[in-house]
């Protein structure tokens, strides 16, 4: 097979000659598929369809607990994890990252010649030479109004471009998924947008578990329990980190669900530290009163459950951390650390000879 090197010049030469060596491989294909017995391969193989697989052979494996839709799937295969990105998609630090990067994309979210800047969007022609007409200038004007609005009827479920953005930034963040709603009138004019809960939006799947790829092919699913089917007129599914992962069933890769375990630990580091403060704070460790060794005073049993009762009341709440009960003895108390300093694992007190 030759190969041609255009660079950045292509002559008429070189496109003749070009589609001269496509038709001869098409002409040498044809006549070698007539030689093989038992029909045309070219016809059997080449039919404008690709032969490797998208997903599993059985759609069973991810098939959900309840039929008619497929479940996004975990990291390591479980699913129900739209639950588990809703718990942490209130940590303090994600809902910082999605506010600076909202804000990032609501300086393109005005007109540009509304903005100091010159930054923003612009409605008109493709052709950018092309001069509007007064005419064609009020009607970009108003195209922009109904962008802002995000609509052309007024609805309580409907977000102007602004809020609209912010909740696409965090859906694609949290899920990366977004989804939306686009409401038109029995004569197909755009009424206004909804925004839909991506946690509640599937993929329709079959009984078998293999996905519907035509019509229908979106449900909502509430309560375990399919609400709504859904085309793509009737429904939008955006998704920014698709993958190649034949089990990822179409679903993408949100950024909080590859750092879900960062946010795991970071809420544990976080419930941890107030648990020091709210339940009390001390080294962790035992109160060891020893008992006399003079049988006729044994230690009274009240005594010590009143020691009990002043030591759990003087170390609850903020106010009570790191105070300790002051008591007398009849003996010797002991305090057992069940928390020593690890100084002995430290770089620096290494001693080489």
């Amino acid at each position: 097979m030759a190969f041609f090197n255009f660079g950045n010049k292509v002559s008429n030469r070189d496109l003749q000659e070009y589609s001269k060596l496509i038709e001869n491989q098409e002409k040498a294909l044809e006549r070698d598929s007539q030689n093989v017995p038992g029909g045309n391969p070219i016809t059997k193989g080449y039919n404008g369809r690709p032969k490797t697989l998208d997903e599993p052979l059985t759609g069973l494996t991810l098939a959900s607990i309840n039929p008619g839709y497929r479940d996004k799937p975990y990291l390591n295969g479980n699913s129900g994890i739209n639950s588990t990105l809703k718990t942490y998609s209130n940590n303090v630090i994600l809902r910082a990252i999605i506010g600076t990067r909202a804000g990032q994309v609501l300086n393109f979210c005005v007109p540009a010649s509304e903005s100091e800047q010159g930054t923003g969007f612009t409605i008109g022609f493709e052709d950018v030479d092309r001069k509007p007409t007064a005419r064609e200038k009020k009607l970009f004007k108003n195209l922009e109004k109904q962008l802002l609005q995000m609509g052309t009827y007024p609805s309580h479920n409907r977000l102007d471009l602004h809020q609209f953005i912010k909740v696409f930034v965090q859906d694609t963040y949290i899920y990366d998924q977004v989804n939306f709603e686009n409401i038109y009138n029995k004569d197909g004019e755009w009424l206004y947008t909804k925004m839909v809960d991506p946690a509640t939006i599937y993929f329709h799947a079959k009984r078998d578990g293999s996905l519907i790829t035509e019509g229908e092919r979106y449900v909502q699913v509430i309560d375990n329990q399919v609400r709504r089917k859904l085309d793509d007129k009737e429904l939008a599914m955006i998704i920014r980190n698709p993958q190649s992962n034949i089990y990822s069933s179409g679903y993408g890769l949100s950024e909080l669900m590859i750092c879900i375990r960062e946010f795991m630990a970071h809420e544990n580091t976080e419930i941890f530290n107030d648990r020091f403060f709210s339940h009390g704070g001390t080294t962790r460790g035992i109160l060891n009163i020893k008992q006399s060794s003079d049988s006729s005073q044994p230690q009274s049993r009240q005594a010590m459950d009143d020691f009990k009762r002043m030591w759990n009341v003087s170390l609850q709440g903020i106010n009570g951390s790191w105070q300790l009960p002051v008591i007398s003895a009849p003996d010797d108390i002991q305090y057992i650390d069940l928390t020593p300093q690890a100084r002995d694992m430290e770089k620096r007190q290494f001693q080489f000879n």
